[in-house]
């Protein structure tokens, strides 16, 4: 099937879709068969998004974004089954849970629990300004700036500082084997730049 979006829609988002076996219209599908199908919509000036698979994702936030959709109200349409989107705070070794109109922040890295495979858009500011993150001693949560690259490129401003990185795989729901800094290698493996690392 094809259909024109109505103007009137003008937030990314999941939307229903009615398709009824009559030409009827929305408020009057008595006595008609008809099925309703969730859509994802995102717009063309977005091509930026997180893939959330079903259960738990680490992910990231690569760089700043527009004013309105900077927040954790964002993920608002993903169903999380009850749980918290949880942010890490290594100083105090303590999960935050962040709350809708708490900061989606850059370079930090979250944990969120979704029931179903769903998209979701980044407004990218095209600003020149890199974002900084400081990290602590001990475990911290972290991702990485745009492009994807070998983490021996993308953890190159820490130099020597860092011992392991885990990267986790929501597609299996587990962890992968860590990445040992001493184990030199041209082989790194490149990590992607709207996924969380420990």
């Amino acid at each position: 099937y094809n259909w024109t979006i109505p103007s009137e829609i003008t937030w990314n988002g999941t939307y229903s879709l009615y398709a009824a076996a009559a030409p009827k219209n929305l408020t009057d599908l008595q006595q008609t068969r008809y099925a309703e199908k969730p859509v994802s919509i995102q717009s063309q000036d977005s091509p930026d998004a997180i893939t959330l698979m079903p259960g738990w994702n680490f992910i990231s936030n690569p760089g700043y974004l527009q004013s309105g959709h900077d927040t954790m109200e964002i993920f608002s349409d993903v169903n999380s089954s009850g749980h918290s989107i949880l942010g890490y705070e290594g100083e105090t070794e303590s999960w935050i849970p962040r709350k809708a109109n708490d900061s989606f922040s850059p370079l930090w890295g979250y944990w969120i629990y979704s029931t179903d495979i769903i998209s979701i858009p980044l407004f990218v500011n095209n600003t020149t300004v890199s974002p900084i993150r400081n990290l602590k001693t001990g475990w911290n949560t972290l991702g990485i700036q745009k492009p994807d690259r070998p983490v021996d490129q993308a953890l190159a401003s820490i130099h020597s500082n860092w011992t392991y990185l885990v990267r986790y795989n929501a597609s299996m729901q587990q962890y992968m084997d860590p990445i040992i800094h001493d184990n030199t290698s041209d082989t790194y493996p490149v990590l992607k730049n709207k996924d969380g690392f420990w």
